[in-house]
């Protein structure tokens, strides 16, 4: 489930993400902080790092190289269809 909020408290994390299985939770907030619960796992990070330099470089490089897309063609398409989709469903 993704939820995206704009109207939420500004102490709250911008961005959560959590994970549920077998009785153990393990969430991260704003990229920089993990904790587990049920299961050993806890860091903080100096940064946030949630791939876009290593995203842009990609493509670069396969634009200069000639290479491999980043995101497959159909994977992209595919995500532009169903936005349009939601888009015109939430119209009706």
């Amino acid at each position: 489930t993704v939820h995206y909020f704009s109207n939420g408290h500004k102490g709250y994390p911008k961005e959560r993400l959590e994970v549920f299985c077998e009785g153990k939770i393990v969430s991260c907030d704003n990229f920089r902080r993990t904790t587990g619960y049920g299961v050993k796992v806890k860091c903080k990070t100096r940064t946030q790092d949630k791939g876009h330099a290593v995203g842009v470089l990609a493509f670069l490089k396969s634009v200069k190289d000639g290479g491999e897309w980043p995101i497959p063609l159909e994977e992209i398409l595919e995500v532009s269809r169903e936005t349009v989709r939601l888009a015109e469903a939430f119209q009706r």
